[in-house]
């Protein structure tokens, strides 16, 4: 090519390359507590057992659950952003009951989402017969009341001596469950919040913690991605600084614009990098949400496939909550042995408030079968090792 040649046109990088993640992390701004949340994420594990470079052997399996939607900010000032619909009551809900089968979560959310036990916060007062409505919505301080100490009664008007705040009894047996096991939680140093709120932010820190437990916790790690990831985002280096002006628009005829164009890219997919560069000796969950069954296993069936997760968990939109499907190319037994690739239902019973524990049971199982195998295969490899010195 001569020097007054046009340059050849390079095809894009495909949306799950690696080149493709090192553009999209390089040009994004950096997420606000990046630093700090490595070394939380370390000390977390330091606290359970696990040590940097250490040989994965810890007190307790370890699970990042990621919850919530991601914005794709329009403006660097973030006045506008695409979102979703994701409220993080997915997330929530397993972190509560990988607690309950031994785990320590770091939890990974959107902020202002649901978290683990909060998350049923917003529905105590709406099964209170008790409870105080205003503008035609309950409210939990509407459960609430505030005792007069100096008389021992409720105080509607105000304590006249000081007071304390109860919930009232039909609230209080429904919050003590969860006030205890979030207490317990605290206690054991077991939960680890981390928040996001944009895309941007959300990878950085996924990848942050995904390379610290890779590090620290091999096969006793688990990385389950319930959160709900924008498919398309504006890159950084587009966005106006400032908020958009809705009359600053002008057509190509030097007119009035009449609309907003904007382009966005498609967000390179990370699962491959979860599952083979940051954290490639961990259990890795994913999840598929269609409206579309035929869609779903398929895509579904595509993921195993082309990005190696041990399992997804299938959703279809209608069904989310009462059915789910467990997708996997093989299981692994504790023993090594394995069984060919399934899809299982999960369907959940009338007497079970939550389908996430049926998911966190199966896959708990899964995970300590394939942490078991792993350990054997490296303790072998270590015995044949000196054998053959």
């Amino acid at each position: 090519m001569g020097d007054g040649d046009a340059p050849a046109s390079r095809a894009p990088p495909s949306i799950d390359s690696e080149e493709a993640a090192n553009a999209f992390f390089a040009s994004a701004p950096p997420a606000p507590r990046l630093h700090e949340t490595r070394g939380e994420t370390s000390a977390f594990c330091v606290h359970h057992g696990y040590r940097a470079g250490g040989d994965g052997v810890g007190d307790r399996p370890i699970v990042l659950v990621t919850s919530g939607g991601t914005t794709a900010p329009l403006e660097r000032s973030a006045v506008r952003f695409i979102d979703n619909f994701s409220s993080g009551s997915r997330g929530a809900a397993s972190a509560e009951y990988f607690l309950e089968r031994g785990y320590a979560v770091v939890f990974l959310h959107r902020e202002g989402s649901l978290r683990p036990f909060e998350r049923r916060l917003p529905s105590v007062a709406a099964e209170c017969l008790e409870n105080v409505r205003s503008v035609g919505a309950s409210s939990i301080l509407g459960v609430m009341r505030v005792v007069d100490e100096s008389r021992g009664d409720a105080a509607d008007d105000g304590p006249s001596n000081g007071g304390r705040v109860e919930a009232i009894p039909t609230a209080a047996q429904t919050l003590a469950p969860a006030v205890l096991s979030h207490l317990d939680a605290a206690r054991r140093g077991a939960l680890l919040c981390v928040s996001y709120t944009s895309v941007f932010e959300y990878l950085q820190y996924l990848r942050e913690i995904c390379v610290v437990l890779g590090a620290e916790c091999g096969e006793n790690a688990m990385v389950y991605l319930a959160a709900a990831v924008s498919d398309f985002y504006a890159p950084w280096a587009t966005l106006p600084e400032h908020k958009m002006q809705s009359r600053d628009g002008k057509d190509k005829d030097g007119g009035n614009g009449s609309g907003l164009v904007i382009r966005l890219e498609q967000t390179p997919k990370m699962l491959g990098h979860v599952r083979f560069r940051w954290c490639p000796r961990a259990f890795v969950v994913a999840f598929k949400l269609e409206t579309d069954p035929e869609i779903l296993h398929r895509k579904a069936s595509a993921s195993l496939r082309t990005y190696g997760a041990h399992v997804v968990v299938a959703n279809e939109m209608a069904k989310r909550r009462d059915a789910v499907w467990m997708c996997s190319l093989e299981r692994v037994f504790a023993d090594g042995s394995r069984a060919p690739g399934t899809v299982r239902e999960l369907t959940r019973p009338p007497n079970e408030r939550d389908i996430e524990r049926l998911i966190v049971d199966d896959l708990a199982e899964r995970h300590r079968a394939y942490a078991a195998w792993e350990r054997t295969k490296k303790t072998r490899g270590g015995k044949e090792g000196e054998e053959g010195r």
